[in-house]
């Protein structure tokens, strides 16, 4: 009851503080357009058509990628209309959920952002983690230098649909890049955390006096470590990636902090 209580409070502050917010319980696609690129026929909505999904993430409906009946890939997008996201501080939010199967593949779901009207599309973040887990997921959109004239879309490819993951999202919200539930303010984590040597040849070590989670993304948002969970000092290798700037997202419950790594 506790934890039903949280999300709902969380659900509100979400919705009062969120610059664009779908949650899609009016149907899919809501405020966002749906395009199929190939196939015309993936079932994207909540319902019978959500194989292997027996809830919905969020109250009564989320958005479900899926199409067990083709016999070809399959892409289709969700996409926002033209929103001004050029305030630094804002933060693109939704739930996740990619469906276990082990005969299956493992389908991938691509977040794009367009800076001018959709004339050019820069991927920020891909995703295909079928491990039955709901996932917040947080992506700092500052990062990115988005403009007035910018467009986000959801990317679902489905490489093999008979054997394909069902993807589901829900919740989405672009809001202040600051979270806050009650007096809490996510930034707290800051002064707990150190990561050194920085810059280092890759070989990072991660000191934190608190459980937390790591996620590492390059500088197009490209996640290059995802989810790795930190206690106390933890070695970091990442010496098979390119040198240059890459940012480590540590998160817990109630925190997260964003730092900037260096590889040279």
């Amino acid at each position: 009851m506790k934890k039903t209580t949280t999300l709902f409070l969380l659900f509100i502050l979400t919705s009062v503080n969120a610059q664009f917010f779908e949650g899609f319980e009016d149907g899919v696609p809501g405020k966002l357009e749906q395009i199929y690129s190939k196939g015309t026929t993936t079932w994207i909505d909540f319902g019978l058509s959500a194989i292997n999904v027996d809830k919905a993430l969020s109250d009564n409906n989320s958005a479900v990628f899926f199409n067990g009946m083709s016999t070809k890939e399959v892409v289709t997008y969700l996409q926002t209309p033209i929103l001004d996201l050029s305030n630094p501080e804002l933060s693109l939010d939704f739930l996740y959920l990619q469906k276990l199967r082990t005969d299956g593949y493992s389908n991938e779901l691509t977040i794009e952002l367009s800076v001018d009207a959709g004339s050019t599309w820069k991927e920020i973040a891909v995703y295909n983690q079928t491990d039955n887990e709901v996932k917040e997921i947080h992506i700092d959109l500052g990062l990115y230098k988005p403009t007035t004239s910018s467009i986000l879309r959801f990317k679902s490819t489905q490489y093999n649909p008979l054997d394909g993951t069902p993807i589901v999202i829900d919740n989405i919200s672009i809001k202040d890049n600051i979270k806050k539930s009650n007096n809490l303010i996510s930034n707290i984590l800051s002064d707990e955390i150190k990561i050194y040597p920085n810059p280092s040849s890759g070989i990072f070590t991660i000191d934190s006096n608190k459980s937390v989670t790591l996620s590492i993304t390059d500088c197009n948002g490209r996640i290059i470590l995802n989810d790795k969970e930190i206690v106390n000092d933890s070695n970091i290798d990442l010496t098979q990636f390119s040198k240059g700037i890459y940012f480590a997202r540590i998160y817990s419950v109630d925190s997260q902090v964003i730092k900037k790594i260096i590889i040279q």
